[in-house]
């Protein structure tokens, strides 16, 4: 696989999750049941320092796809490298991913390289908003999504329903077909819906394609 891969599986995580930027630095192997296919997010990585959420919405857990359970599975059997804190991800020299570097180190270097100059609005946070878009045009329940997004209304607002396991599992199982670089097709996303109105990525297979970023950085980058 490679650095140019381990840079691949990060983005497939980020975006067939949804999990937040600093939430995906601080993700641990053991915070992936692959048996189960479920994630953990509990903690997240700021500047490179390992700290727990500000909310408690923010602890959860939720299924994967079996797609996204493979290519987990795949990378920690071949590129994974151990680290003292047992990171999903990390640096050459076992230390949390910082999310700021990825963006200026990684993501933005390739976008000016497509002739996208203008990068001041695109991170890592538009992975998670294609992954809200999928599951409202997917629709998805709302507990469902405020479930796996980890939203910090999602308690207050929707603490009377209950999102069933099997509406949790068909979520997981779609976004693995959408999200899987190995199986993706053109036509697998459609037009996001107007309410959204944020355009959504087009994971490639691999290489990284010019229309697969361009798709993914015209997206609305909040915080």
């Amino acid at each position: 696989m490679g650095r140019g891969g381990v840079k691949l599986i990060t983005s497939v995580v980020g975006v067939d999750s949804g999990i937040r930027g600093g939430e995906l630095c601080g993700l641990g192997v053991s915070d992936v049941d692959l048996q189960n296919r479920v994630i953990k997010v509990w903690r997240s990585a700021w500047r490179g320092t390992l700290q727990t959420p500000k909310t408690n919405n923010a602890v959860r857990h939720f299924p994967i796809s079996a797609n996204l359970a493979e290519h987990i599975r795949q990378y920690l059997n071949g590129d994974w490298k151990s680290n003292p804190d047992g990171l999903l991800f990390s640096t050459r020299r076992g230390k949390p991913l910082d999310n700021y570097n990825v963006v200026t180190w990684q993501l933005k270097p390739l976008l000016e390289r497509l002739g996208i100059t203008d990068t001041r609005r695109m991170g890592l946070h538009a992975f998670r908003h294609c992954n809200a878009t999928e599951l409202d045009r997917m629709g998805a329940p709302i507990k469902v999504r405020q479930d796996r997004l980890g939203h910090a209304d999602s308690e207050t607002t929707f603490g009377y329903t209950h999102a069933a396991s099997e509406d949790h599992r068909r979520v997981a199982a779609e976004l693995g077909r959408i999200f899987d670089p190995n199986t993706l097709s053109t036509e697998a996303v459609e037009k996001p819906s107007e309410n959204v109105g944020i355009p959504c990525l087009t994971l490639p297979k691999s290489p990284v394609s010019d229309r697969n970023v361009r798709e993914l950085c015209s997206s609305s980058v909040g915080a």
